[in-house]
């Protein structure tokens, strides 16, 4: 075949090929979803909050604790599950560029060499048939497929998406363990200063237990008086009993949560008056600031990407493939230049029966991206409701926390009265001691309101991202 007969072949096989392409018909999705418009998420008018910026990268240095800060930089240096979303992107960007170098031409170098007996009875001429013979080759190879139809090009894209949902997925797991590590760390905090709070409260039971049982010795008591005091004596220190097992499970789940072999002894500290709020608008910035939506979001773009791999799939493959070297059947004259070879040319491949093997996977690829758009809708959905449960439990600790606040001024307001009583002797020690009980009673329950506060504040952190924000991905699959 001469160059003129090779060149008018490849035409016509490339004009057959186009006409063949035009005749593909790929299945409509009979089943299409549609991801939620972001634009429309706001809270409802009855939860309307005070407004704030997005919580910074950082949000847990707000409170100004270094312990906690030590905490925190010790959990993200030693976390299994820190490290495993580690090796998690490690393994998304080999994949990527596995993907990328499937884009480039191959060049490969092969040699051979193989000694045959030849049959004496075939056709194959004297000298060599009977006789053994030697066969060398040596070649350089080359091979480009050409990107005719996108499915490189989107199955880099599909790659590039697994990356950025890695190191989103990686986000969330380091903000989990973020919020984890502070809720504990406040949950110690304030069973610290409650069971400081309780432990006056029986020195102060102490104190009055001592003039009821003198009081009944004079007989002017009875003893049904004195067992209530011992009741609520006993009360107090099951209060004090429960509160020293809430400080150690929070240092065993601190200890969990910081992958530690011994955590330091930590000092009591009062417990933090921090305000915080809620973004103007939420809408697409919400779901940007959500690592894990982010994450979602991100496995949908990677699927849309593998049905446009799984649609090329029914075009037909173009591919360049090329060779030059030496090859020779006398081995002492395999370099020589009368032994040089090469080749260029074409190939195509056209599926054209696959007993629907190609609709089959396109199939299974649409039904993964429905599922894949239904799991990110449903994480929007439950985005907006963490923060509103967030918020409006933040509403209703303010609102009992300003209550207990007047509680609290009018027990401080009686023990006042008392202790006055008392200066004109109309009153004795065991009238101002309740008194001193009852205004610490109120400062426990505020106690347990400001706990609750900081649970809340941290959960609606943790709901409006913890600083995260989402990468972007540009057509090349490089992943900012």
């Amino acid at each position: 075949m001469n160059r003129r007969t090779f060149n008018r072949f490849t035409l016509i096989v490339i004009l057959v090929s186009s006409v063949l392409t035009g005749c593909v018909a790929i299945p409509e999705n009979e089943h299409p979803v549609q991801k939620l418009d972001a634009s429309k998420l706001t809270l409802t008018s009855e939860l309307s909050y005070r407004q704030a910026n997005w919580p910074a990268a950082d949000w847990w240095k707000l409170y100004g604790d270094d312990q906690l800060n030590q905490l925190i930089e010790q959990g993200r240096a030693n976390s299994p599950t820190l490290a495993t979303a580690a090796s998690r992107i490690r393994q998304a960007n080999a994949t990527l560029s596995a993907n990328q170098a499937e884009k480039l031409p191959t060049v490969s170098a092969n040699a051979s060499v193989t000694r045959d007996k030849e049959t004496a009875t075939g056709l194959i001429p004297v000298p060599y048939a009977g006789n053994y013979i030697n066969q060398g080759r040596a070649t350089l190879d080359f091979s480009y497929e050409l990107d005719w139809w996108g499915k490189q090009s989107a199955s880099i894209r599909a790659a590039a998406g697994q990356v950025a949902a890695s190191r989103a997925e990686a986000a969330s797991a380091e903000l989990m363990l973020s919020t984890a590590i502070t809720q504990q760390y406040f949950a110690f905090q304030s069973a610290s200063a409650q069971l400081a709070l309780v432990n006056q409260q029986i020195e102060k039971q102490d104190q009055l237990n001592r003039l009821q049982a003198a009081r009944l010795k004079q007989g002017l008591e009875t003893t049904d008086i004195l067992r209530q005091q011992d009741q609520r004596r006993a009360n107090l220190q099951q209060q004090a009993e429960l509160l020293t097992t809430l400080k150690q499970q929070a240092r065993i789940a601190l200890r969990a949560l910081t992958a530690s072999d011994s955590l330091p002894a930590l000092t009591a500290k009062p417990l933090p008056d921090v305000k915080t709020g809620v973004p103007d608008q939420l809408g697409v910035e919400l779901i940007a600031r959500r690592p894990e939506i982010d994450a979602a979001r991100w496995r949908v773009e990677s699927a849309l990407s593998q049905e446009e791999v799984a649609k090329a799939r029914f075009y037909p493959s173009f591919t360049i493939n090329a060779l030059v070297g030496f090859s020779t059947i006398d081995l002492d004259k395999l370099f020589n230049s009368a032994s040089q070879i090469s080749s260029i040319g074409p190939s195509i491949h056209l599926p054209i029966f696959d007993s629907g093997r190609l609709k089959a996977n396109l199939e299974g690829n649409r039904a993964q991206t429905a599922v894949l758009i239904n799991q990110y809708n449903e994480s929007v959905i439950n985005a907006l409701k963490e923060v509103s449960d967030s918020v409006n439990n933040l509403q209703g600790v303010e609102r009992q926390q300003a209550a207990s606040l007047r509680a609290k001024q009018a027990a401080q307001a009686q023990q006042s009265l008392v202790e006055a009583r008392l200066k004109q002797q109309l009153a004795d020690k065991r009238q101002v001691i309740q008194a001193e009980l009852g205004v610490m009673t109120e400062n426990m329950t505020l106690l347990n309101l400001k706990q609750q506060q900081i649970a809340a504040q941290i959960n609606l952190i943790k709901a409006l991202g913890g600083g995260y924000q989402s990468a972007n991905t540009n057509t090349a699959g490089e992943v900012k």
